[in-house]
């Protein structure tokens, strides 16, 4: 925080800080040689007031005689003064006590203080929400990439044999397996989204909320990525692998867009960051789709054409099943590295991130 950063200068451990401007007067008037080559205007959108339930605080009237934590010569003890005037108190009529972020929220949790001040709650809270969530998307890609892959190698097989009629027919079960395993996919993410952050991952309590928001509209759009992937591998295996690279590089430009529409623009936050990526899930899954059957006639399949063969899709599983335990497996290894850090707290998880 602003105090540590201002030891730090005034020892010359550090030559140049980031700071606030309350630590940033509070060195002046102590005689700190300061020069001020920056700035920059931050806004309170992103601190929050946190209050026990069982406190009676409704309003910032209601801080009246309680205890309120806030880590002194902070922008948060500046931030604690102004909600105490929009609620017309001052400081003498609330118990104003110095504890740091970390001590305040353990204070809170074991009520020895009725509310707290916390700094970038919600930055803080959505970069770790999206961040401990990499683990998990990565399985389900490792289960499409990797079956993809195995439907991707059988049709080439037949492709470079010249059998039109295999490719067709593989292909089309291909699509039918995958797209139906995208659809298990999304009700699995939506059901185990709980219990799987909270026991497997230990996503802290302060940003689980915030995780299964994310992660559930997310689960929404795996449907669309299994399919995206089974077209780009059927694209692949005729040898029109330069399409989906350009597929892959226009959607990534738009996720970028849509985020900042979305998250910077619109102030939806993880919500906006999960909608982003599943628009352009969606978007890269039909540009896929059509670019195929319009470009090969050979995949412009009816509804007639997707037909359950056990025979085919048994082996596209046989083939595509290492490739993909091995990316489980990868994703298995990020997982309980993800758990690890989440052990120690919000604030690593935000910097693991």
């Amino acid at each position: 925080g602003g105090p540590a950063e201002i030891e730090a200068f005034t020892s010359g451990d550090l030559d140049v800080i980031l700071t606030g401007d309350l630590p940033a007067y509070n060195g002046i008037t102590n005689g700190l040689d300061l020069r001020f080559i920056g700035s920059y205007s931050a806004s309170y959108k992103s601190n929050a007031l946190i209050v026990r339930d069982s406190a009676g605080i409704a309003s910032f009237a209601d801080l009246r005689g309680k205890r309120l934590a806030v880590p002194f010569g902070t922008n948060i003890q500046s931030l604690a003064y102004e909600y105490l005037a929009a609620g017309g108190l001052t400081a003498d009529d609330a118990t104003v006590i110095n504890l740091s972020c970390a001590d305040a929220v353990n204070a809170l949790k074991a009520n020895d203080v009725d509310a707290i001040v916390v700094w970038n709650f919600s930055g803080e809270a959505a970069l770790s929400a999206v961040g401990t969530t990499g683990s998990l998307t990565f399985m389900f890609l490792a289960v499409a990439m990797g079956l993809s892959a195995g439907n991707g190698v059988i049709v080439a097989q037949f492709y470079g044999a010249g059998d039109q009629k295999q490719v067709r027919n593989n292909a089309a079960a291909g699509i039918l397996f995958l797209m139906l395993l995208g659809v298990a996919a999304s009700l699995l993410g939506l059901l185990v989204a709980r219990p799987a952050f909270v026991y497997i991952v230990n996503v802290q309590e302060s940003y689980l909320a915030l995780t299964l928001k994310y992660f559930r509209i997310y689960a929404i759009g795996l449907v669309f990525q299994f399919g995206y992937n089974i077209f780009a591998s059927v694209l692949r295996a005729v040898g029109d692998s330069a399409a989906t690279l350009y597929f892959l590089l226009i959607t990534s430009i738009l996720n970028i867009v849509l985020d900042l529409m979305f998250v910077a623009g619109f102030h939806w936050g993880v919500a906006g960051a999960a909608a982003a990526t599943v628009i352009s899930q969606v978007v890269s899954f039909l540009a896929a789709y059509l670019y195929m059957t319009r470009k090969y006639p050979i995949f412009r399949f009816t509804l007639r054409d997707y037909r359950w063969d056990g025979e085919m899709i048994a082996a596209t599983v046989r083939v595509g099943f290492p490739i993909t335990l091995q990316m489980v497996v990868a994703s298995m290894g990020m997982t309980l590295i993800q758990r690890a850090v989440n052990g120690f707290g919000q604030a690593m998880t935000a910097s693991f991130t």
